[in-house]
């Protein structure tokens, strides 16, 4: 293992640590042994790439991960005034991001926040003024520099 690595997530990364030298492991196995089996060692070939991908998203960080915008459908609005300024978070111990809400209608908002890693559509994101929850919503769309991003 490298340890120049940056660890971001430890469950994710402690997990891969220990389940990755399986997988390589028994893909080996099964391309090597792939005669005996139909579909030779594809099998094997796709636990091992699938091992690689496993590394690139507990170690690896890429630009198609950022992003700085969401639409949120099906918000609770929880505090009476729009408050236009908060902090959001999309995690549970997640650290606070600076964010900015327009209000599309009474169940839709756009939250725009400083560049975050692993959004997607499906999360829930909740937004605080101070410590007061102010509403929460589902992820519907997610973007980067205002271009939607097509393959979440």
């Amino acid at each position: 293992m490298n340890n120049k690595r940056k660890r971001k997530d430890s469950i994710l990364t402690c997990c891969s640590d220990l389940v990755l030298p399986i997988i390589i492991t028994l893909g080996l196995y099964i391309i090597i042994h792939g005669h005996l089996s139909p579909g030779g060692g594809f099998q094997g070939g796709v636990l091992v790439a699938g091992a690689f991908a496993i590394l690139y998203v507990a170690y690896g960080d890429s630009k198609y991960l950022y992003s700085n915008k969401a639409i949120l459908e099906d918000v609770n609005l929880l505090s009476d005034s729009k408050v236009k300024d908060g902090n959001c978070k999309f995690r549970y111990r997640q650290k606070d991001i600076n964010c900015h809400i327009e209000y599309i209608d009474d169940k839709t908002v756009e939250i725009s926040y400083d560049l975050t890693k692993a959004v997607t559509p499906g999360q829930i994101c909740v937004v605080y003024n101070n410590d007061e929850c102010i509403l929460g919503g589902i992820i519907k769309t997610v973007f980067k520099d205002d271009k939607k991003l097509w393959y979440l």
